[in-house]
């Protein structure tokens, strides 16, 4: 019996979420996902035109939607590895800077060397067309998924229980 598009593309996701799970494993010299993220946003923040090479938590909150316990569990465990460092702001003494160290560089950018070979050998084994037909999928993917209102949809799961008297 032939699968339904929907379960088709359950399917696809699922194993999408396992290959996800799976690539970064592998680029992250063993730093968890979180981990590697947070050392990813502070690199990306750092490079904006304008940007300087510090960042703060609230900047690493809002970009990459971590918990403010979960950035700080985080980012003592990157200072613990010498991968990050952190100080007073100079602008807000109230505020944390954090910075990459040159280890934290190096290891971003080592992943990003071996990412690029992954994404190239896929590139190969999937052929032109379906390289470019598989980003235009994920992009509209994305924008589908992004305009998502998580909160209906579990309304719509479970209705609100109506008080009993």
């Amino acid at each position: 019996m032939e699968e339904s598009p929907y379960e088709a593309l359950r399917s696809a996701l699922s194993e999408h979420q396992r290959i996800h799970r799976q690539i970064p494993a592998q680029l992250l010299y063993g730093l968890p996902f979180g981990e590697f993220l947070v050392l990813k946003i502070i690199r990306q923040l750092s490079q904006l035109p304008g940007g300087e090479d510090k960042v703060t938590a609230s900047q690493i909150h809002s970009l990459g939607g971590i918990s403010k316990p979960g950035i700080s569990q985080i980012l003592n465990s990157l200072e613990n590895k010498e991968l990050i460092r952190r100080e007073i702001d100079k602008r807000d003494r109230r505020a944390i800077a954090v910075s990459l160290t040159p280890k934290g560089e190096s290891v971003i950018q080592d992943a990003h060397k071996i990412f690029s070979q992954v994404v190239r050998k896929i590139s190969q084994e999937l052929g032109a067309d379906d390289t470019e037909q598989l980003a235009r999928l994920l992009q509209r993917l994305n924008a589908i998924v992004s305009q998502l209102d998580y909160e209906e949809l579990k309304r719509e799961v479970s209705p609100p229980q109506e008080p009993k008297p």
